[in-house]
């Protein structure tokens, strides 16, 4: 097994946005998310060959699509699938909030949504589910008309999601859809105050991981490119280390990365778990998104690791094995 270290240096203060979360409060990670490096070094990259930039799209449509998700671990989109990332570390961080306003999407029904915040979004495929079952239910043509055309028509998933309750709450109560009466599927506004909040720090390390070392050649000229990161900031790869080979260990260590508190993983006892944080990273098996309970780095530990020579790094089997890289 390769490590590869990259200094990653912040030009301002960032966010990395923890999900899920109150629409009331963006909280902000103290240090940079597997998928978050994954994606900011996938980027990187293809800015260091001139390359264009893959489009920013939301996951808007149910099931995930491989090719809309631009990770260095991706191999319909990636050359590089068996570079696995673990995350980006700072000897120290700060974080402050800064209150921002906001307007939150209001339905006549009473239920609100934060844009783009609400943790279930609605497809036009419920939709058109939801519409069949409204016409049959006696919906006038005329309103299941109009829902058809304004949903088909709006690219807001917060509109769709508006639609779906309303017409959940005709199917239930027989009550005329409230969205008709407003005649125009714009906004429906209030201002929302909100708390933002942003990690600050001088530098952060990021480590990268491979069971082939000629894979990291591809990250000897990122060195002074940097793009966007996380939710908000922008930060470039301040100093590219040497590959370094790590092998297998056992005993007490200190994680240089998150290690997972899954009872679950009998080979490894976290005994003094640090900053305990709920963090989604994809499990590539599956091919969904996953949210589990990892300690910080700089947390004590019994059970596998793998350590360079120096013992500078040291990256637990357990989080290998969370994060779906094979170190065999």
């Amino acid at each position: 097994m390769y490590l590869r270290a990259l200094e990653i240096t912040p030009t301002s203060a960032v966010s990395f946005r923890k999900g899920l979360m109150s629409h009331k409060t963006i909280a902000s990670y103290p240090f940079i998310p597997p998928t978050v490096l994954s994606g900011f070094l996938f980027r990187v990259l293809k800015i260091s060959k001139m390359n264009e930039l893959p489009p920013t799209r939301a996951f808007q449509k149910d099931g995930f699509d491989e090719l809309n998700y631009f990770v260095l671990e991706n191999p319909q989109v990636s050359s590089l699938s068996e570079v696995h990332s673990l995350g980006g570390y700072a000897d120290q961080t700060a974080t402050f909030s800064s209150f921002r306003k906001t307007s939150q999407d209001v339905s006549k029904l009473g239920v609100t949504y934060a844009s783009e915040l609400y943790p279930f979004r609605a497809s036009r495929g419920l939709i058109s589910t939801l519409l069949r079952e409204a016409n049959q239910r006696g919906l006038p043509s005329d309103d299941a008309a109009k829902i058809a055309d304004a949903a088909n028509k709006t690219s807001s998933s917060n509109y769709l999601k508006m639609v779906e309750v309303q017409l959940r709450h005709f199917l239930c109560t027989g009550e005329r859809p409230e969205v008709i009466e407003m005649g125009t599927f714009g906004h429906k506004l209030r201002p929302q105050p909100m708390n933002w909040e942003f990690t600050v720090s001088e530098k952060f390390r990021a480590l990268l991981v491979s069971r082939h070392a000629n894979l990291f050649d591809e990250f000897d000229l990122i060195q002074n490119y940097g793009c966007k990161i996380g939710k908000e900031g922008f930060a470039f790869v301040s100093k590219v280390l040497s590959t370094l080979k790590i092998t297998k260990s056992e005993g007490r260590f200190t994680s240089s990365t998150i290690i997972p508190l899954d009872p679950k993983i009998t080979h490894t006892e976290v005994d003094e778990p640090k900053d305990p944080e709920s963090v989604y990273y994809f499990d590539w098996s599956k091919k969904t998104f996953v949210r589990e309970i990892f300690a910080m780095n700089g947390s004590q530990a019994n059970g596998g690791y793998y350590t360079d020579d120096g013992n500078q790094w040291t990256i637990p089997v357990a989080t290998l094995e969370k994060l779906g890289v094979n170190d065999a």
